[in-house]
C-alpha cells in the first residue's frame, strides 16, 4: 500500500509553569515575542488546595473507604522502596482483569470550585517476569472515572496508554493530579482506577500510592502585574485570558500570583519579547535631472510588521510509504525551538493531515480491506503516544483518505459521523493533555498502523 502525507503540528508557545502541594498556577500567551508596540493578551490557570475529602497512603497494608472487586498486594513486590520508601498497593497476578480499585460514595456538591483527584502510580515494565510484567497493548491501559449513579455507569477523566510498555512518565512513579469535571461534582460520587483487559494473570500489572482527594480552595485569587498591567480575577476564579492586553515596546516580565486568605501563594512569570519592525522604503529614480539639481521624489515607505505567529513544524515533503497489512509505519517531524522542554497544558493546538492517500490495488483485496483498517496515532520524542484515530471507526475505498484533516482539542466532531474523504476538525480519540510532560523538542511521528 502506498500513503501520500504531510503532517503539520501547531504548537502554541507556553509560559513558566510553577505547583506546590497548596496549589498550580500556569501562565500562557498566544505568542512569547511580538513587533514593538504590537498588543497581546495574556492567560491563567490556577487550582488551589482546599479541604482534603481523601486520603490514602495504603501504609497500613488494610485501606479503608475503599470496594476492591478482587486481591491486591501491600509487599511491594515490583518496586521495594515504592514511590516514598512505604507501602503501595500493587495490581499483581493474584487476579486478572478486571483490576479494580474503586472508592466509596462522596459528596462533592459543596466543591464550588472544584474537585481534584492526585495520585502516584506506576507501570510494571514490558517483558519483566510475573508479578512485575508491564501492560504494553493500547488496549492494557488504566482509566481514571467517576460514576454518580452508584457504579452502574462510569465517565472517564483519563486514560493511561502503555504506550507500547517502556514510557518513562509509567514505568517510573509518577504524580498525576485531574480536575474533576462539572459533571462529578454530585452528592454521590465515587472514583475508580480500572483496568479491563490483559494477556492473563501473569500479564500487565500496576500500582497506585498517595492517593488524594480534595476541594479547591475557593479562596485563592489570581492575579497578574507588570508594564502597567494590574488585574485581579474574582476570588475564587480559575483564570482565564486577561482582559487588559499588554503591549510591549521592550522585553517585559509578567507575574502571576495565587494567594489565599490562609497566606498560601504560589507564582509564574511569563516574557514577553518585543522586536523592531522591518521598514522598507522604496522609490523610482528619476533620471532626468542634472547633477547638483533637486527632486522631489514619488515614494511609498510602509512598515513591515510580522508579529511571532505560533509556531508549525511539518515534514515539508511528500512521502510515498509502502507497507503489508499488520505493520506499523511512520512519518518523522523533526520539531526544534519550543521555549519549554515538556508538553505543558495547551501547548499543542492542532494536529494537521494535509493529505494521506492509499492507492494501488495489489495491496488490499478490493472490498474488503480499506481506511477503516488504518489506526492514526501521535507520538512524541520520549515514545508517549496518543491515538488520533482508531482502527475501525472510519470507512471508505481503496482510493479514500484524510485531505485538510485537523485534530483540535475543542471545537471537533467525532470522526465516525464524518464521510470520505474525510476534512475539516474532528476530536483526536484520545486528548492532547495526554502528553503533558511528554519531552517536546525532537523527533516527532504521526504513527500509521494496519
Amino acid at each position: 500500500m502506498k500513503r501520500n502525507l504531510l503532517l503539520t503540528i501547531i504548537i502554541l508557545l507556553l509560559s513558566n509553569y510553577y505547583t506546590n502541594a497548596q496549589c498550580t498556577i500556569t501562565a500562557s500567551a498566544p505568542a512569547d515575542t511580538v513587533v514593538c508596540g504590537d498588543c497581546i493578551n495574556l492567560s491563567v490557570f490556577g487550582q488551589g488546595q482546599g479541604d482534603i475529602i481523601f486520603s490514602e497512603n495504603f501504609n497500613s497494608g488494610s485501606p479503608t473507604g475503599w470496594a476492591f472487586t478482587q486481591q491486591a498486594t501491600f509487599t511491594n513486590p515490583c518496586s521495594p522502596q515504592g514511590v516514598d520508601g512505604t507501602t503501595h498497593i500493587w495490581f499483581g497476578n493474584i487476579s486478572g482483569v478486571p483490576r479494580t480499585l474503586r472508592t466509596v460514595n462522596y459528596d462533592f456538591s459543596g466543591a464550588v470550585a472544584g474537585a481534584t483527584v492526585c495520585f502516584d502510580m506506576l507501570f510494571a515494565r514490558q517483558g519483566n517476569a510475573a508479578p512485575c510484567e508491564g501492560p504494553d497493548e493500547p488496549q492494557e491501559g488504566i482509566y481514571l472515572q467517576f460514576s454518580t449513579d452508584n457504579g452502574a455507569t462510569w465517565t472517564t477523566v483519563n486514560y493511561f496508554d502503555p504506550n507500547g510498555g517502556n514510557d518513562p512518565l509509567l514505568v517510573n512513579w509518577n504524580n498525576w493530579c485531574f480536575q474533576l469535571p462539572q459533571a462529578a461534582l454530585t452528592s454521590s460520587t465515587a472514583i475508580r482506577w480500572f483496568q479491563d483487559n490483559d494477556s492473563g494473570a501473569d500479564f500487565d500489572h500496576w500500582g497506585i500510592d498517595n492517593v488524594v482527594i480534595y476541594f479547591n480552595d475557593p479562596t485563592f485569587t489570581i492575579s497578574v502585574t507588570g508594564n502597567g498591567i494590574n488585574y485581579s480575577f474574582p476570588q475564587g476564579s480559575s483564570g482565564g485570558e486577561i482582559p487588559q492586553a499588554v503591549c510591549p515596546r521592550s522585553t517585559e516580565v509578567y507575574t502571576f500570583s495565587m494567594t489565599n486568605t490562609q497566606g498560601a501563594t504560589c507564582s509564574a512569570t511569563y516574557t514577553i519579547y518585543s522586536r523592531d519592525p522591518e521598514v522598507l522604503v522604496t522609490a523610482e529614480k528619476d533620471t532626468s535631472i542634472c547633477p547638483g539639481g533637486c527632486v522631489e521624489l514619488d515614494a511609498t515607505a510602509k512598515v513591515i510588521k510580522s508579529p511571532a505567529k505560533v509556531i508549525t513544524y511539518s515534514n515539508n515533503e511528500f512521502q510515498a510509504i509502502a507497507s503489508t497489512f499488520g505493520s506499523i509505519t511512520s512519518i518523522n517531524i523533526n520539531v526544534q525551538g519550543i521555549n519549554s522542554s515538556t508538553v505543558q497544558p495547551g501547548l499543542i493546538q492542532s494536529v494537521c493531515i494535509d493529505n494521506l492517500t492509499f492507492f494501488g490495488a495489489n495491496i488490499f483485496p478490493p472490498g474488503q480491506v480499506g481506511i477503516e483498517a488504518l489506526e492514526l496515532a501521535l507520538v512524541c520524542p520520549d515514545g508517549t503516544k496518543i491515538v488520533l484515530v482508531p482502527a475501525g471507526v472510519t470507512s471508505g475505498t481503496q482510493t479514500s483518505g484524510y485531505a485538510n484533516t485537523c485534530f483540535v482539542p475543542v471545537g471537533g466532531t467525532n470522526i465516525s459521523a464524518g464521510t470520505n474523504p474525510y476534512t475539516g476538525n474532528y476530536d483526536p480519540n484520545e486528548p492532547f493533555s495526554n502528553l503533558n510532560g511528554c519531552t517536546s523538542n525532537g523527533l516527532w511521528k504521526l504513527e500509521v498502523r494496519m
